[in-house]
């Protein structure tokens, strides 16, 4: 853990910086969330994090990137403003053991959750760039921001949501029910004195008023335990004697139990599967021109748009896919004579009739095509430009780049473009 200094709404509040722990169900799919958010960072950054091998694929899954992350909790002492509400439902017929719905509000307007939030990425953006993370990228939250700063002047910023791994209040304690909900206990008040609900507890972050500013699963668990001892004795005859700290018995060596040998997981095979329609077009080969003569009562007419269909397909090992994916995988492939050319989608009917021509080799899904030399990524680079604004009018080119320098916004939008040519 780490102190830290915030500027919240202008003023300095001190804060918290915790490592976290990925449950290990989860430690797969946070892998492959982690690698997917830092494709982004391809496109604003020249050089590859420290976790990729010299040369590799900016691309791929290095097989030890899981031993790079690092997840990092911000804590911080943000004020209870929000309330807890039960609104009517607008649909009365809905089988509900509740007959309403929560509502969440916040009565300021400069929400301090947001600013709280904006605060620690805009710290952790900056430790980033004086190279505070050795190289590697900063990813944030994605519901709150899921591309780098750089990356949203090409694509815009979309809406920002937040994430709490405690979220605490909602029924805080308090001494009389017009304050609060329930009592130092977790009893719930029956009204706004002291009076409580029989039976009726709240044991968890819920109880607790306000933000601690630390990490809160201590206090919960502590809140929780004294309410459950009150509770004990509550529930117990007054003749009882209730032992609030038993002795315990000292744990008994336990037998030593062979490891479970690691297993790998097993290999996920995918099949894929692709029809794709066109027209050959300059000098047709001659073998082209033989099939189509052999399978049409006339001379077919090359070059008419989507005359020709034609199907891929391959299967591969999606792990070994991930980590290498311009390998060459290997495939067939079946080419049809299309004879729906208005059709802008393949019919099923073509791929279902004889094919021309049935063959076999390898497809490459993500290949490396480097340019050969500084005047072909020039050319690639502007038409990948030319690309972006013939499909996003300048309207769009103007919302992206909304909230940033003229210059820093068409710096990104090369550099963007340049990527993109590699």
């Amino acid at each position: 853990s780490a102190r830290a200094s915030l500027v919240v709404n202008g003023r300095n509040v001190g804060a918290l910086l915790q490592d976290g722990a990925i449950p290990s169900a989860l430690g797969q799919a946070a892998v492959a969330l982690g690698s997917a958010l830092s494709l982004a960072h391809r496109y604003t950054r020249d050089e590859l994090p420290g976790a990729y091998p010299r040369g590799s694929d900016p691309l791929a899954v290095p097989a030890s990137i899981g031993e790079h992350a690092f997840l990092l909790l911000g804590i911080g002492s943000d004020p209870a403003t929000g309330v807890v509400s039960l609104t009517p439902d607008d649909q009365p017929k809905r089988k509900s053991r509740i007959a309403g719905k929560l509502q969440i509000e916040w009565l300021d307007q400069d929400n301090p959750r947001i600013a709280y939030q904006q605060a620690f990425d805009e710290l952790l953006v900056n430790a980033a760039v004086a190279g505070g993370f050795q190289g590697g990228d900063y990813l944030a939250n994605p519901g709150w921001r899921p591309f780098p700063p750089d990356f949203n002047a090409v694509s815009g910023e979309p809406p920002r949501k937040m994430v709490t791994v405690h979220p605490l209040g909602g029924c805080p304690m308090a001494d009389l029910g017009a304050t609060g909900v329930v009592d130092c206990k977790g009893a719930v008040f029956s009204g706004e004195g002291a009076a409580v609900h029989e039976g009726l507890y709240v044991m968890d972050g819920a109880m607790v008023p306000s933000a601690l500013g630390v990490n809160p699963f201590v206090t919960i668990a502590a809140l929780s335990l004294l309410a459950a001892r009150q509770l004990r004795i509550a529930l117990r005859r007054p003749s009882e004697r209730v032992l609030l700290n038993p002795a315990r018995p000292l744990p008994q060596e336990q037998p030593a139990v062979e490891p479970l040998a690691f297993q790998a997981a097993a290999p996920i095979h995918v099949t894929f599967e692709e029809r794709l329609q066109g027209a050959a077009t300059g000098v047709v080969p001659q073998w082209l021109e033989e099939l189509a003569l052999a399978s049409s009562a006339s001379r077919p007419r090359f070059g008419v748009e989507r005359e020709w269909v034609a199907k891929v397909k391959l299967s591969m090992d999606l792990h070994a896919w991930l980590a290498s994916p311009s390998a060459a995988l290997p495939a067939s492939l079946e080419l049809y004579e299309n004879s729906f050319t208005q059709e802008m989608s393949v019919q099923e009917q073509v791929t279902t009739a004889k094919p021309l021509l049935v063959g076999s080799g390898t497809v490459t899904l993500l290949a490396l095509d480097a340019p050969v030399d500084a005047k072909e990524m020039r050319s690639r680079t502007r038409e990948a430009l030319r690309t972006y604004l013939s499909r996003r009018s300048t309207r769009d080119l103007q919302s992206a780049a909304s909230g940033t320098s003229p210059g820093a916004a068409l710096k990104a939008f090369l550099r963007a473009g340049r990527n993109h040519a590699m």
